[in-house]
Parts: structure tokens; C-alpha cells; sequence
């Protein structure tokens, strides 16, 4: 049978020339993807259980009620429906509670004159599981407003001290979609589709950009030469040339922790290619730019500032 046949599989984490010559130079042992299979025949087996049945069920059920045409149910789609129906009942159920908030003013004169707006804040009052509305800043009761609001005109000049502090940022990890998609819609109020047509298209027909449909955020460990080979394409093509030469000159950041086989799944976190796209417009223009921003931001050192 075809089991007691030698079987190698290409392994793909990416449709570009170089990565496709790459896989067949280094085809892999059947047994080694066995587990995958096991999984897409135990998806196969729950989408019959649970889709195929249950629709049927369902739209009978229904039927009986007076309902027209089919209901759809999976083993994907039903458990997403419930947590939409649950956050939608939690909605509904909501009481509409009043609240008040205090603010004032204040002003330091002198040398170092400067005004500023504080915001009463009490730390005691988190939000509970029995009073999920309670904030620190927000005030329910209209007698404790009253007696702060009177406290704080009565209090008059007082002093003032300011304390600074570093902080620090360490340097993002490199997009998956989920996190792509965030960030489009944060900065474009792009939807998730619209994000996922551009990057596909940055891939499939641009070469610009790495597989999309991935939720890793790391590249495989011997992936070093075309990070690299990356950079040096990115340095010379691009508006942000200046800022891959800088990464280039001091040598890329945190290699060790980006280059993780263990964490890349059927494929690897989205990246450029080093391809240069030259007839990009729209979306592409906006998600390529945050793709490659991302990627030299994630070989860079943290940021750091004091406040």
C-alpha cells in the first residue's frame, strides 16, 4: 500500500522563487508532517459530526417553526456566533448608571512656571465582578463629589513636587495577520478584508511581501542570510533606505530572539521580500509601508525616554 512507500513532502513557508528552490533542495520525510495529516482528517471527521448533521438538524428543527431555508452550523462558525450572542446579551442587559468625574486645574508660577489639568484619581476603586462599571477616576455618589469638590476648593496653594523616570520600549516582534490587521485598521481604519486583500496581493502579485495568512511573528533559524539580503535591498530602494543603512551599519538587533524555528507554525511571520514593488497604489502603498516599517523596527534596539 502506499504507506509502505518512501515518501518526502516540500515543505513550503513561502511562495517566492527563492524559497521554493529552497524547499525542494531540502525535502522532508513523510513521517516527520504525519501529525498534520492526523489533524486535517480529525477537522474532516468534526466537520461532517458537527457541520453536516447539525445543519441538517437545525434547519428541520426549525423548519417545523415556519422558518425558510437552511441554517448553517460548524464546528468553527457556532462557538464564534456564541461569543457574539453572549457579548450582544451582556449589551442588552446593561443598566445605564451616572457618574461623575473631577477635574481642576493647576498652575506653578516662578522659574519654572507651567499649568497643567489633573484628574481625581483613586486606585481603591477598581472594577469588581459585582460592580463591573467602578473605575478609578469615576465617582457614584453625589454626596462624595460634593465633599471632594469642596476639599479641593478649600485647600488653596499648595506644593508640588515632579518625578521623572526612564522608560523603555523594546523593539516589536514582525507582523502575523492578526497583528497586521490590528494595526491597519488602527492607523487606516482599514477592516480585517480589506488589510487581508492588500497583503495578499503584496504576495501573490508583487512579490513584495511573505505569505500572509500566518500567525507566527518569527522566522526560521537559518532565515539570517535573507534577512540580511533583505536589508541590503531595502537600503537602496526604498524611502526608508536611510533607516535599513543605519540597521546595516550597527548590524542588526535581536536575531537570536526573531530567528525561532520552534515558534513558526506552517509558515513564518510576514515580512518583505527585498523585491521592490514599483506600481503599488491604494491600500498596497499603506500595508507594504507598515510591513517594511515593521520589519526594520523589530532589528532596531529599544526605545527609551524619560517622563
Amino acid at each position: 500500500g502506499l504507506d509502505s512507500k518512501p515518501q518526502q513532502r516540500l515543505w513550503l513557508q513561502s511562495m517566492t522563487h527563492q524559497s521554493i528552490r529552497k524547499a525542494f533542495d531540502n525535502l522532508r520525510p513523510g513521517s516527520d508532517l504525519d501529525r498534520l495529516g492526523e489533524a486535517a482528517k480529525l477537522r474532516a471527521i468534526g466537520d461532517w459530526l458537527i457541520g453536516m448533521n447539525t445543519t441538517r438538524a437545525l434547519t428541520q428543527r426549525l423548519k417545523s417553526k415556519g422558518e425558510r431555508g437552511a441554517w448553517s452550523a460548524g464546528r468553527v462558525q457556532t462557538p464564534t456566533l456564541w461569543m457574539l450572542v453572549e457579548r450582544e446579551l451582556e449589551i442588552l442587559a446593561h443598566v445605564k448608571r451616572a457618574y461623575w468625574e473631577l477635574e481642576a486645574d493647576f498652575s506653578v508660577s516662578g522659574a519654572n512656571a507651567r499649568t497643567w489639568r489633573a484628574k481625581y484619581y483613586n486606585p481603591k476603586n477598581k472594577r469588581t465582578e459585582d460592580e463591573p462599571d467602578r473605575r478609578p477616576g469615576r465617582i457614584f455618589s453625589a454626596t462624595e463629589i460634593a465633599t471632594l469638590l469642596a476639599a479641593v476648593k478649600a485647600r488653596g496653594a499648595g506644593t508640588a513636587s515632579e518625578k521623572r523616570k526612564k522608560s523603555k520600549q523594546n523593539p516589536p516582534l514582525m507582523f502575523d495577520l492578526t497583528s497586521l490587521q490590528r494595526e491597519a485598521n488602527k492607523r487606516f481604519s482599514m477592516s480585517a478584508k480589506r488589510s487581508l486583500d492588500s497583503a495578499q496581493r503584496l504576495y501573490e502579485r508583487h512579490k513584495a511581501t511573505t505569505y500572509p495568512r500566518t500567525d507566527s511573528r518569527y522566522l526560521p533559524d537559518d532565515y539570517e542570510a535573507t534577512v540580511r539580503g533583505t536589508l541590503d535591498n531595502l537600503a537602496s530602494g526604498t524611502e526608508l533606505g536611510p533607516t535599513a543603512q543605519k540597521i546595516i551599519a550597527q548590524g542588526p538587533l535581536n536575531l537570536a530572539k526573531i530567528l525561532n524555528s520552534e515558534k513558526v507554525t506552517d509558515h513564518f511571520a510576514i515580512v518583505p521580500t527585498g523585491t521592490i514593488p514599483i506600481d503599488l497604489s491604494g491600500d498596497d502603498i499603506k500595508i507594504y509601508g507598515l510591513i517594511v516599517r515593521q520589519f526594520l523596527a523589530s532589528l532596531m534596539g529599544p526605545a527609551t525616554w524619560a517622563n
